[in-house]
């Protein structure tokens, strides 16, 4: 089983054919040469994907790209920042890791405001662990919705992701690197408005 990778794969898929198919329509298109390329860019994704594991680097690439197919089914302006400060050798991760978490910050978090969207995201070295945080500009936690999940190592984890997305992301990791091993929290963002996601996991591997 793949974990859930098939999901978020297929809904990458479906992003990219939603954003050709309103081009070919309107065909006016500055546009369709480069939404080819990013379409071309998640295929290669989901090539590579088949393998166990892919570099941190890669997997920031493919938010690149489906942020900016986003950007373009959902008419919003949507600024990704990313800042990767690791220690050492290339770091590997399993596929479809951090897409999940960014789609939530679109769609969850910005798409309801009426201004453009930010999302920012910070991966770094923490003594054993590598840290992956993803912030958002969106509307945030308000008290009917900051609903939380305490799992058996008392993490909170926010209805902002939906519980398939928590399930499924987290479980995968689980399996893969032990329970003990994995952390996943989410809380408002420090910096102002939106959230903030914090998925912390230890033992991660180097490429060769």
């Amino acid at each position: 089983p793949d974990g859930g990778r098939g999901d978020y794969a297929g809904a990458l898929m479906l992003s990219a054919f939603n954003l050709l198919n309103t081009l070919a329509v309107s065909e006016n298109a500055d546009g369709t040469s480069e939404a080819i390329g990013l379409y071309a860019d998640i295929l290669k994704y989901l090539y590579d994907s088949q393998k166990e594991f892919a570099s941190i680097q890669t997997e920031v690439g493919l938010l690149k790209s489906a942020v900016k197919i986003m950007e373009r089914n959902f008419d919003r302006k949507i600024d990704l920042d990313i800042n990767v400060s690791l220690k050492g050798e290339e770091i590997l991760i399993p596929p479809c890791t951090l897409y999940p978490f960014v789609e939530n910050a679109v769609i969850h978090g910005i798409l309801p405001t009426d201004y453009d969207g930010e999302i920012n995201l910070n991966i770094y070295s923490k003594g054993k662990e590598t840290v992956c945080e993803i912030s958002d500009n969106g509307v945030g936690f308000n008290d009917a919705e900051q609903i939380t999940m305490l799992s058996k190592r008392d993490k909170k984890e926010s209805a902002h992701l939906s519980s398939l997305d928590i399930y499924t992301v987290r479980k995968r990791l689980e399996n893969i690197y032990g329970r003990d091993e994995v952390s996943l929290e989410a809380m408002p963002n420090p910096k102002g408005k939106g959230s903030l996601i914090r998925l912390s996991i230890s033992g991660l591997r180097h490429s060769a």
